[in-house]
């Protein structure tokens, strides 16, 4: 990963866009399924068939998401590389190297409800990882629909500068960060049917902390107020940012 991240960092240099680092993270995530898999010696093939299937399909959509969002535009890099580079200026190639080796560190780290999946031996799925398999197919359809949603409302010249609030953008403000942090709790319950299953508990805090407290919401937010601006901060005042339904919108005063 360290490698991955390194020749990453090399393409943002060439083309001066950091966001390249997204489709790499989430494609990083195939590499390690295969080795660990064949790595894996396990006599139950099924639940580690489902497990790989699970973060694969997870890995490849959005890697596909990412990468069509990325070349409509090469040259416009996401504002929250704009501000990094805005941060650091003067030393953006040395930060954007480090930030690239980390989130290379961060791939493992997420993958290790695979590695206790793989490890698990003992014949038959249990009820707990139908769970998880449950919940991680709820937040694959949910964030797949988000995306889409937004996409398409973007498509619309029409929309330029107004705020999406289509289908489950009226009750979330970032519904698919919100399905993002879900998946991985899907991965969560799968792991507690594996021996020291509880540990995976690390993925999805990791998660909900990179996207509510780093790179995620904070910086998207800031962005939208001082594009969109009023019709932004009625927006927050009338939506959950994060878990759908969360905030009901105010009533009126007479």
């Amino acid at each position: 990963m360290s490698l991955w991240m390194s020749l990453t960092w090399v393409l943002s240099e060439k083309i001066h866009n950091a966001g390249v680092v997204d489709l790499a993270w989430t494609f990083g995530f195939l590499p390690i399924i295969l080795i660990a898999y064949h790595c894996f010696n396990s006599d139950a093939p099924e639940r580690k068939n489902l497990i790989a299937d699970m973060y694969g399909f997870w890995s490849l959509r959005l890697t596909v998401h990412l990468t069509h969002r990325f070349m409509r535009d090469v040259s416009a890099e996401d504002v929250r590389y704009k501000q990094f580079r805005a941060r650091f200026s003067g030393h953006e190639s040395a930060f954007f190297f480090w930030f690239f080796q980390l989130q290379g560190v961060i791939i493992p780290l997420l993958c290790l409800p695979l590695f206790l999946a793989f490890a698990n031996d003992q014949p038959g799925i249990k009820t707990v990882e139908w769970a998880g398999v449950a919940v991680w197919a709820l937040a694959w359809i949910g964030e797949s629909y988000a995306d889409r949603t937004l996409r398409l409302f973007k498509a619309d010249p029409t929309n330029k500068g107004k705020v999406c609030r289509n289908g489950l953008w009226k009750y979330s403000r970032h519904p698919n960060y919100f399905f993002e942090w879900l998946i991985w709790c899907g991965f969560f319950l799968f792991a507690l049917g594996s021996a020291w299953g509880w540990t995976a508990i690390s993925a999805p805090l990791l998660m909900f902390y990179i996207l509510v407290k780093v790179t995620g919401i904070p910086e998207l937010e800031k962005q939208s107020l001082i594009s969109k601006g009023q019709a932004y901060a009625d927006y927050q005042n009338e939506v959950s940012a994060f878990v759908p339904f969360l905030r009901r919108k105010k009533q009126l005063e007479s």
